[in-house]
C-alpha cells in the first residue's frame, strides 16, 4: 500500500486548487454592433472577444433577428394585419431598436407597441478558442447562459416586454412591466437567470406587450455568463502537482 505524507498530500491540494481557482464563473457584458441597420434577413453576427489568462481567449457570438407588423388593434400586438418589409435592427453603438420599411425613421432606435416590435439574440455560442497560458480547455467553458438584460428609453406604466427563450409571440413568455422602479427612462435591468429555460437557452426573444403608441423603449445591453467546467483539468493538474512533490521528496 502507498502511503502519501500528510504534508504532500497538502502540498498536492493546494496546487490542485490553484489550478481550479482559474476556472470562475465570469459575467460577460457583450458589444453591442456597430452603428447600423441590420435585416432580419442578414442574420448579422455579433461578437465579443474574451482575454484569458494573458495570451487566451475567445469569442461569445450572437445574431440579430427583428420582427415588426401592422395590428389590427392596440389591445392585441400579436394579431397582425400583415407583415411589413424589411424589418431590421437599428444599433447606435449604444442601444438597439427595431425598424421596418412602414416605420419612421425617428422611431428606429426604440421597439415600439403599435407596431408589434419584437428583436432577439440568437445562436449564442463560443468561438475561436485560443487556450494560451490560461490552462483551460474549450470543454471547460460549455456553460455559456444569459445572465441578464437592460433597457433605457422607459418613461411611462405602458412600457411592457415579453421575454421567451423560445419565440416571438410564446403564450408563455414571462412578462415584465419595464416602469417598475425606473422612472423618466432611467434604465432598468432584468435578471434572466431565475426564468425557465435559461439553463439550456441559446437564444433570447425580447417583444413589446401590448399596442400602445406609448409602449415604447430600447435594449440597451445583454450580459452574459460562464461556468467553467473544470473536467479533467484541475484532476489531472492536482495528479502532476501530487507527482511533482513526491518526485522532490525522493530527490
Amino acid at each position: 500500500m502507498i502511503k502519501i505524507p500528510k504534508k504532500t498530500l497538502t502540498a498536492a491540494l493546494a496546487i490542485s486548487a490553484f489550478a481550479a481557482s482559474s476556472l470562475q464563473a465570469g459575467i460577460y457584458s457583450l458589444d453591442l454592433a456597430p452603428t447600423g441597420n441590420y435585416l432580419d434577413s442578414s442574420a448579422t453576427v455579433v461578437t465579443t472577444t474574451v482575454t484569458i489568462g494573458t495570451t487566451g481567449s475567445f469569442d461569445i457570438t450572437y445574431k440579430l433577428g427583428a420582427i415588426s407588423f401592422n395590428v389590427i388593434d392596440n389591445s392585441d400586438p400579436l394579431n397582425p394585419i400583415d407583415d411589413p418589409s424589411n424589418p431590421f435592427v437599428r444599433s447606435i453603438g449604444t442601444q438597439y431598436g427595431v425598424g421596418s420599411d412602414r416605420d419612421i425613421s425617428q422611431h428606429y432606435t426604440t421597439l415600439e407597441g403599435d407596431d408589434g416590435e419584437g428583436i432577439s439574440f440568437y445562436d449564442l455560442s463560443i468561438d475561436n478558442f485560443v487556450a494560451g497560458d490560461s490552462g483551460l480547455l474549450l470543454v471547460d467553458l460549455t456553460d455559456l447562459r444569459f445572465d441578464s438584460v437592460s433597457f433605457n428609453n422607459v418613461a411611462n406604466n405602458n412600457d411592457g416586454v415579453n421575454i421567451s427563450f423560445t419565440s416571438f409571440d410564446d403564450s408563455g413568455a414571462t412578462n415584465q412591466n419595464l416602469n417598475a422602479g425606473s422612472t423618466g427612462g432611467t434604465p432598468y435591468t432584468r435578471d434572466l437567470t431565475n426564468i425557465a429555460g435559461n439553463a439550456t437557452a441559446d437564444a433570447l426573444y425580447l417583444q413589446v406587450d401590448s399596442g400602445q403608441s406609448n409602449n415604447r423603449w430600447a435594449v440597451t445591453g445583454l450580459n452574459v455568463y460562464v461556468v467553467p467546467e473544470p473536467s479533467s483539468y484541475a484532476l489531472f493538474a492536482g495528479l502532476l502537482g501530487l507527482s511533482y512533490v513526491m518526485v522532490r521528496r525522493r530527490s
